[in-house]
């Protein structure tokens, strides 16, 4: 059994408040809600494994600048948390550039 941390927000559909666990920061039991740091994740998005328990919904974290700046209702497109936690890796990230740069040079090499 591992730790975890929360997300704890207002329901954009419901404004209630709603918790979900995720393993997507430090996972050392601490809870998250807007305008908190989170400078260990890339800005991005990322749909919650859990879904609101007052509505249903599944919503979506959205992360800018280090910090949590938004909770949304989650989009079909959104990249899903999965059971060990995910690293978010929006069009514009470095990683994303980086992944692009290196393909383009292997394809370059394949030519």
């Amino acid at each position: 059994m591992g730790c975890y941390d929360f997300i704890e927000g207002p329901c954009p559909s419901t404004g209630a408040t709603f918790s979900s666990q995720t393993k997507l920061m430090d996972c050392i039991m601490k809870t998250y809600r807007v305008g908190d740091g989170v400078p260990s994740l890339p800005d991005g998005r990322l749909k919650l494994k859990e879904p609101c328990e007052h509505c249903g919904t599944y919503h979506t974290v959205v992360v800018q600048n280090g910090h949590v700046h938004s909770i949304v209702v989650a989009q079909p497109d959104d990249p899903q948390e999965g059971l060990y936690g995910t690293t978010l890796a929006p069009e514009d990230s470095r990683e994303a550039q980086f992944a692009r740069e290196v393909l383009s040079q292997v394809a370059e090499k394949l030519d």
